[in-house]
């Protein structure tokens, strides 16, 4: 009787550890609606875009270079307020774009494809940006030296690769993992099974 009960008692054990591992080892991991984990660290893309700022008594500006755009952010210096419809020209190296005011944004646009070839180059430019408002025409001088090519999206590219991956692997070794705890509870369960049989037939 008492070696029934040890039996009844050690099965149970095995099952409950069985149920309680398996799911830990054998799930890929929680995950969001675009497939971001959502348990474990956070990886922050903080890459920021190459960028210059300049300023006069009238206007302030501050220019984010693109692989295929430069943003231009102008407000009125003293009251930090937005510009909106103003012609703004940039100049450097002889070559000139007129930059589009997106109302959506509230910013500038410069695609001219010469002009942001010149300015990934790593190397200093001299800019001159002219502005024309209603009430207001001004020059802003400035100096930009990238320090790295506007491609500021390139490594969170390589990260999202490099995070498949790894998710993929580890899925593959939680599964082996899991079959061989099974295969060793299994195992376990008919030692025990047997040495209860054993002593009933003594």
């Amino acid at each position: 009787m008492f070696s029934f009960k040890l039996q009844q008692l050690t099965v149970g054990l095995l099952l409950s550890v069985l149920l309680a591992v398996l799911p830990a080892l054998s799930a890929p991991g929680a995950h969001g609606p675009n497939g971001e984990h959502l348990a474990g660290p956070v990886v922050t893309n903080t890459q920021l875009a190459p960028r210059f700022e300049t300023f006069s008594e009238q206007f302030e500006l501050l220019a984010e270079l693109y692989d295929d755009r430069l943003v231009l952010h102008l407000h009125h210096y003293a009251s930090n307020q937005p510009v909106a419809d103003a012609s703004l020209e940039l100049e450097s190296a002889g070559l000139t774009a007129q930059a589009r005011y997106d109302s959506e944004a509230g910013n500038y646009e410069i695609t001219e494809p010469a002009l942001l070839q010149l300015l990934q180059q790593p190397q200093q430019h001299e800019l001159v940006l002219t502005v024309l408002t209603a009430e207001h025409a001004d020059l802003l001088l400035a100096s930009f030296q990238p320090s790295q090519a506007a491609t500021p999206h390139a490594s969170e590219h390589e990260h999202d690769h490099q995070h498949e991956h790894d998710h993929h692997k580890h899925s593959h070794y939680g599964r082996w993992l899991a079959a061989l705890v099974l295969l060793a509870l299994a195992a376990g369960s008919g030692y025990w099974l047997g040495l209860t049989r054993a002593a009933r037939r003594l």
